[in-house]
């Protein structure tokens, strides 16, 4: 295959890598799709079977390498949440009945609590996070 076939299907994978919610598959297959035009460009007299080779394992090292490296660094550890925060006192920003959703401010930051005690939370209290719901902060009894 001639090296300007693999450099555009390196670059059109690279840009739907932009456009598409794919994880990064795109961006490792194009940099294996161009790395491999860029070898069809050096060694003109390459076959076609090696560069289908040297594409597959170039990708499967990008893929399997670089990959998850790279998305531990973009996603962090994968805590979107504290989780030390159970057992922990918030304060109660205003009155919250039985049931009811409410605010109260744990850390320097106002969450949305929920009120799963049989009385009403006074404004000023401080109640133990006993669970949680997404971003809803769950006190008890």
């Amino acid at each position: 295959m001639h090296w300007s076939l693999w450099m555009v299907l390196g670059l059109v994978l690279v840009t739907a890598e932009m456009f598409l919610p794919v994880e990064l598959w795109f961006l490792f297959l194009g940099a294996s799709a161009l790395v491999t035009g860029l070898v069809a460009f050096l060694f003109p007299e390459t076959l076609l079977w090696h560069e289908l080779v040297l594409a597959a394992v170039l990708a499967l090292v990008f893929l399997f390498s670089f990959r998850p490296r790279l998305l531990k660094r973009l996603h962090g550890n994968g805590k979107q949440f504290p989780e030390d925060i159970l057992g922990v006192e918030v304060l109660i920003s205003a009155d919250i009945d039985a049931g009811e959703l409410g605010r109260g401010e744990l850390r320097g930051t106002t969450w949305t609590v929920r009120n799963e005690t049989d009385a009403v939370l006074v404004a000023g209290q401080r109640r133990r996070v006993t669970a949680r719901d997404g971003l809803i902060l769950v006190v008890g009894s």
